[in-house]
């Protein structure tokens, strides 16, 4: 599971943290989120006649996975549909531990809870090795990389796109092993496709990994 970021937001709309890996290019503002997840759980609410009923809404490619816990949410932002409960969990009692007190007199100031970030970290981290980071500057490719986008790529990319398609994910040396193309040539073929948006890829463990 790749995760983009992670929000706590009061039940009023009031974004507490906001824990950013992804661009901010490619995460909503944290207010505009904050107002549109509190939305959300009205409308939710007064269509199920239950409190806090929306659990994950997609948008872009992205879902956005939501948990209340009394007084607050924690959004988690991830690249597909899979609950990370335990994930929320941890985050949420954790931050109830060390804050729960102070939240219904909370004043607005954001740096009350700054040091949380490096437990929100660390709960991420420690959560399983299937379980990715992602701070690079794309979410999802915007085109996708199918049979009719493939015979409209240039000549000299298609060996390169045709490896990925395979491979689905890869670093550029697995490409470029795969596709019988030099390292050099298939990391110019890779950033042209990341310009022509019908790839994507995030860093782990300091690489890129690109997708389609």
């Amino acid at each position: 599971m790749k995760v983009y970021a992670v929000y706590i937001i009061t039940n009023d709309g009031r974004p507490m943290i906001s824990k950013i890996y992804q661009s901010p290019d490619g995460i909503p503002d944290n207010i505009l989120l904050s107002g549109l997840l509190t939305s959300i759980q009205m409308v939710s609410s007064e269509l199920s006649n239950q409190t806090h009923a929306a659990e994950k809404f997609k948008m872009k490619g992205v879902t956005y996975h939501m948990k209340n816990f009394g007084l607050f949410h924690i959004a988690l932002v991830t690249a597909d549909e899979n609950v990370p409960g335990r994930i929320m969990n941890k985050i949420g009692w954790q931050f109830i531990q060390e804050f729960g007190e102070n939240i219904p007199k909370w004043d607005g100031r954001v740096s009350d809870f700054m040091g949380f970030s490096d437990n929100i970290d660390g709960i991420i981290s420690t959560s399983g090795n299937k379980i990715i980071i992602d701070q690079s500057n794309s979410i999802e490719p915007s085109n996708k990389l199918d049979p009719v986008n493939l015979l409209k790529l240039a000549k000299e990319l298609k060996g390169t796109a045709k490896s990925l398609v395979f491979l689905q994910r890869a670093p550029v040396i697995d490409i470029a092993n795969h596709s019988g193309v030099g390292e050099k040539l298939t990391q110019e073929n890779l950033d042209a496709m990341l310009k022509m948006g019908y790839i994507g890829y995030f860093t782990e463990d300091e690489e890129k990994i690109y997708f389609c």
